[in-house]
């Protein structure tokens, strides 16, 4: 039985099993920072970490989260660094796993693509 993956293992193309394995170890906050990142920040870690820091600081926010800040801005920085070692979206990932029946691989990003489709669209620029 294979344990954990460390950060520095990179799977065979097409191995899912490391991140399975990594998956089955996140816990439910780690799981809702990549969820909330993908539905409210269109995937982007750096959008969620601002965010963070501006709660942090007193200073307008989108997402109240139910844990403390530093431990979330910790958890960022492991799921990041997972997806940044090999190569991988997390919230693609959990989709797949079909932990989340509810969420669908076309709702997540759905709002950047949209936001990409308006701005090469000269009509909806005016």
């Amino acid at each position: 039985m294979r344990g954990l993956p460390e950060l520095g293992d990179r799977p065979e193309k097409g191995d899912m099993d490391v991140h399975e394995h990594f998956l089955q170890s996140l816990t439910a906050e780690e799981e809702q920072l990549i969820i909330i990142r993908d539905f409210l920040y269109d995937g982007d870690w750096d959008e969620v970490v601002q965010d963070l820091r501006s709660r942090q600081q007193g200073r307008p926010f989108i997402f109240k989260l139910n844990t403390r800040i530093d431990e979330d801005l910790k958890r960022i920085e492991k799921l990041q660094s997972y997806e940044r070692v090999h190569g991988v979206n997390l919230g693609r990932l959990l989709v797949k796993s079909g932990k989340y029946p509810e969420l669908s691989q076309s709702v997540i990003g759905d709002q950047k693509r949209e936001r990409e489709k308006d701005a090469e669209n000269p009509a909806t620029r005016a």
